[in-house]
C-alpha cells in the first residue's frame, strides 16, 4: 500500500479544494488529481464527488479515509518507538489541554515525562474541551487530558478519575457559618435550592461547565440570577474566594480562604478527568506512561478526592 497515496486522500479531504492540497502537498494539481483518478480507478468507484463545494467524500470515500487515518497513525507511533530505541531521531507528542487546570497539571508531570522520554519533544495545544477533541478526530492531536461532559462517540476515552463539583458561597452570607464544623478537606452538604433567592457567578453559555450548571439549575427547579459570566474558571474561581458571589467550582480549585467557604452539593454532582485518542489507535509506551503520571497527579493531588 502506496501511504503517499494514503495522505494525497487525507489532505484533499481535508482541503476540498485540489489547488490547496496539492500546495500542501508539494505537488501539482495535475498530479494529485491522476493520482486520485487512478486509486478510484483501482477501486472501480468514486472517493470524492466534484461539486460547488470543492470535493466531498462518497460513502465509499469515508471508509477510505477511516482507514487511511488509521494507517497513518499506526505508521507514525511506530516510527515513534523506533526512533526512541534507536536513540537517533527525535519525535513529537502532539498533547490537547485546557487552559488552567491542564497547564497547572502538565507543569508537574512533565518534568517526570521527559527524564524518562528525553528524545520526545511534546507540543502543547492549549484549547476547549470541543475544540480539542475535534483536533483528536481530525489526527491533529494524538493525546488530550479533558474533562468529561462532551459527545464521546468519535473518540476513545479512559477513565482517570472522579472529580465533584463544590458551591462557594460568601464568608458573609448566612449559610456559611454552617461549614465551620468540618474540617479543611472535608465540607458540609447543602441543597441547591436553598440558594435560590441568591445571586450566581457562572460560566459563559457554550462551556462545558455551563452545561452542567444549567442541568443543576433545572434540577433544583428554579431559573438563577445571574450577577456575572464569564469564559474564565480561573475568574470564577480568584472572585469567589474573594467572597464576591456564589459559584460552582470543581474540587480541584477549593482552597482555603477567609472571605469564603465550600459544601458539597446534594444531589452530588461530579464530572470525569479523562485521557482522550483517536479510536483503534495504538497507544504509544511514551503515550502510555504520560498518562498514567497524569492519573497519579490528579489522584494525589491535595484538592482531588479518592
Amino acid at each position: 500500500m502506496d501511504t503517499r497515496q494514503l495522505e494525497y486522500v487525507l489532505t484533499l479531504a481535508e482541503e476540498r479544494s485540489l489547488f490547496r492540497a496539492a500546495e500542501r502537498l508539494f505537488v501539482s494539481p495535475s498530479a494529485l488529481s491522476q493520482s486520485i483518478a487512478k486509486l478510484e480507478q483501482s477501486l472501480r468507484t468514486k472517493l470524492f464527488t466534484r461539486g460547488k463545494n470543492g470535493w466531498n467524500p462518497t460513502p465509499a470515500g469515508n471508509i477510505y479515509l477511516d482507514m487511511a487515518k488509521e494507517v497513518i497513525d499506526l505508521r507514525r507511533k511506530a516510527y515513534t518507538e523506533i526512533s526512541m530505541i534507536a536513540n537517533q531521531v527525535s519525535s513529537t507528542l502532539t498533547v490537547g489541554i485546557t487552559p488552567g487546570r491542564g497547564t497547572i497539571m502538565f507543569a508537574q508531570i512533565f518534568p517526570v515525562f521527559n527524564a524518562k522520554y528525553p528524545n520526545i519533544k511534546i507540543s502543547l495545544v492549549e484549547d476547549s474541551v470541543r475544540a480539542i477533541v475535534d483536533q483528536i478526530v481530525q489526527g491533529k492531536v494524538d493525546l488530550g487530558f479533558l474533562t468529561s461532559g462532551f459527545d464521546d462517540s468519535a473518540v476513545a476515552v479512559r477513565h482517570m478519575v472522579t472529580e465533584r463539583f463544590l458551591i462557594v458561597i460568601p464568608r458573609s452570607h448566612p449559610m456559611a457559618g454552617l461549614a465551620d464544623s468540618y474540617p479543611y478537606g472535608d465540607y458540609a452538604t447543602v441543597s441547591l435550592s436553598q440558594f435560590k433567592d441568591d445571586e450566581f457567578m457562572l460560566m459563559g453559555h457554550g462551556s462545558t461547565l455551563r452545561t452542567i450548571e444549567d442541568k443543576m439549575f433545572a434540577d433544583a427547579g428554579f431559573t438563577p440570577k445571574v450577577s456575572f459570566e464569564t469564559s474564565s474558571m480561573q475568574t470564577i474561581n480568584s472572585l469567589s474566594r474573594q467572597g464576591f458571589g456564589i459559584s460552582f467550582v470543581p474540587q480541584f480549585y477549593a482552597t482555603y480562604t477567609d472571605q469564603a467557604v465550600y459544601f458539597k452539593l446534594d444531589p452530588p454532582v461530579s464530572w470525569d478527568l479523562l485521557a482522550v485518542y483517536r479510536p483503534k489507535a495504538r497507544l504509544t509506551t511514551p503515550e502510555e506512561f504520560l498518562i498514567s503520571i497524569a492519573r497519579d497527579y490528579y489522584k494525589t493531588t491535595p484538592y482531588t478526592p479518592e
